[in-house]
């Protein structure tokens, strides 16, 4: 299969600009279309290092497909040459949403009953915003997954509570923690089901 890339000459002056080379774009183009990097990266350094680049540029994700970046820029070769490219700005306000979910201390009330804590859970605001706009722009989960497997996470924490008659929420990490370990990952699909059982019940010991 041949893969070929247009551009003209003002696409390439602008690629230039920002940052950008022509075997990035090809090896993104390939991904795009669905070849096995794997393949190509197998005994060759260079490509190799060009791929560990894309990563690091937040064009590809570990996993090795394209992030949301990566797309804007590919979409970009398809406009109007007046058009510039421009990186969209991340939504201040799904953070917010996110940030206000997130306990801001492991003392609460849940149905009826008190439970007493001692420790800040909301820490360091500007790094979690810069964690939790990376993890979107992995383009893997969205703001919404995050912020309704949050949810899901401290009900059943609260739940757990109440059956054990003591403050399980204060074994939930700090939020810096929480983003950086991606402690949300395993209870996205869940949280979409809306069930919420002692099984599932998330584990892990405080990590401030």
């Amino acid at each position: 299969m041949k893969t070929t890339i247009r551009l003209t000459k003002e696409h390439f002056e602008e690629l230039i600009k920002k940052g950008y080379n022509l075997d990035q774009i090809f090896l993104l183009t390939l991904v795009k279309q669905g070849h096995d990097l794997e393949v190509l990266i197998k005994d060759n350094i260079k490509i190799e290092a060009l791929h560990i680049g894309l990563i690091r540029k937040g064009l590809l994700n570990d996993q090795g497909t394209l992030t949301l970046l990566g797309h804007e820029l590919l979409d970009f070769l398809d406009t109007n040459i007046s058009t510039k490219l421009v990186r969209k700005q991340p939504s201040t306000q799904e953070f917010k949403d996110w940030w206000d979910v997130y306990p801001k201390t492991d003392q609460f009330e849940y149905k009826g009953r008190i439970f007493t804590g001692s420790r800040g859970m909301r820490v360091k605001e500007e790094e979690c915003k810069l964690k939790f706009n990376a993890i979107i722009n992995e383009g893997i989960y969205t703001a919404k997954d995050i912020i309704e497997a949050t949810k899901y996470i401290v009900l059943m924490k609260k739940e757990a509570s109440i059956k054990k008659k003591s403050n399980e929420l204060t074994y939930l990490q700090n939020s810096l923690t929480f983003l950086n370990g991606g402690h949300f990952k395993d209870f996205v699909e869940l949280a979409k089901k809306g069930i919420v059982t002692e099984q599932q019940e998330p584990t892990g010991g405080t990590d401030v």
